[in-house]
């Protein structure tokens, strides 16, 4: 009886992951449907890189939408992009209607949180079909009596198989840290970029806008951005709407000079200057910050405690040899 509960219990769970995911995937379909939407060209009115206080920047055009007004959002384009557009440009996209246009790029980030989910629940539905399908109570052949000599090599192979599953432990934890550092690659090279002193350029950048999104929620980081304009080492104009800290936001308004550098390589990849103790605070007061922090941890944690496994082990091995 007990086991029936257990296996109920199971196969509902089972379910409602398959479902929740059926739901999501349906919810993307209706929300990000590229089947529905026209492939279509438009011309390009602006473009800006976009400087984020933790990654890389990213990149960005404005359009004339296919009902000829001007667009009130960005549009996301690649690297490579951005390098070869100038202004009066086409760029190719899709569009679900005349006063709407999205690039490739546009429908995957935008719908990242979606697919995420996706995934999460369709592994998490999958391995709950698994363990429902081992769960079963499939029909066993009857024991033999076992001999002590078949006992003992069957202890053996017991022995084995539980160190072979000790080490595909680690082996999944091991890959699940992995997965969690790729989110650290972004802030680690975006501060390798900001200390090395040679590749980069000093310059002076003029404020054209401002931008704040002030929040009293727990668990949201407030925005503050400045929208500046320079020119690079080739003399052409360059635009990026860079995110800063709140001290930084109140010391300068539109029209203001702001010290910069920026990258010979790519001049959208800007670091403001004059950085100081209450800038470096706020850096690390914030959500995001708290994530990374938490990964750096968790991942010194399970290293110790695999150091600490890996010596005893091999400690143990040297005395088995040493008695021998």
């Amino acid at each position: 009886m007990e086991k029936l509960k257990e296996l109920a219990g199971m196969a509902i769970i089972t379910v409602l992951f398959t479902l929740f995911t059926i739901a999501l995937v349906s919810a993307y379909i209706e929300e990000y449907n590229l089947l529905k939407a026209e492939p279509v060209t438009v011309k390009t009115i602006e473009k800006a890189g976009a400087k984020g206080l933790y990654g890389p920047p990213s990149y960005y055009v404005r359009v004339e939408l296919p009902n000829g007004e001007e667009a009130p959002y960005l549009n996301r384009i690649s690297n490579q992009q951005i390098k070869d557009f100038q202004v009066g440009d086409e760029v190719s996209g899709y569009s679900l209607r005349p006063s709407d246009f999205s690039t490739l790029r546009d429908f995957i980030f935008d719908s990242i949180f979606y697919l995420a989910g996706i995934l999460i629940l369709g592994l998490l539905a999958f391995c709950c079909w698994v363990a429902l399908i081992l769960t079963i109570p499939w029909k066993q052949s009857k024991q033999k009596t076992l001999s002590n000599k078949q006992k003992k090599r069957e202890r053996k192979r017991w022995k084995k198989l539980n160190r072979k599953k000790k080490g595909s432990g680690w082996g999944i934890v091991g890959g699940i840290i992995a997965f969690f550092l790729l989110f650290l690659i972004h802030p680690l090279w975006n501060l390798l970029m900001k200390l090395l002193p040679f590749g980069k350029t000093q310059n002076e950048a003029l404020v054209l806008d401002r931008d704040s999104y002030v929040t009293y929620r727990k668990h949201e980081d407030s925005s503050y951005e400045l929208t500046l304009s320079f020119q690079d080492d080739a003399g052409q104009s360059v635009q990026v709407i860079k995110d800063v800290t709140r001290n930084t936001y109140h010391q300068y308004n539109s029209g203001d000079a702001v010290p910069i550098t920026f990258r010979n390589a790519n001049p959208y990849d800007v670091f403001i200057q004059n950085t100081t103790f209450w800038d470096l605070f706020q850096l690390a007061t914030t959500w995001q910050a708290y994530l990374y922090f938490s990964i750096i941890a968790l991942t010194v944690f399970v290293g110790r405690i695999y150091w600490r496994d890996y010596r005893k082990k091999n400690s143990k091995s040297q005395d088995i040899q040493k008695s021998r």
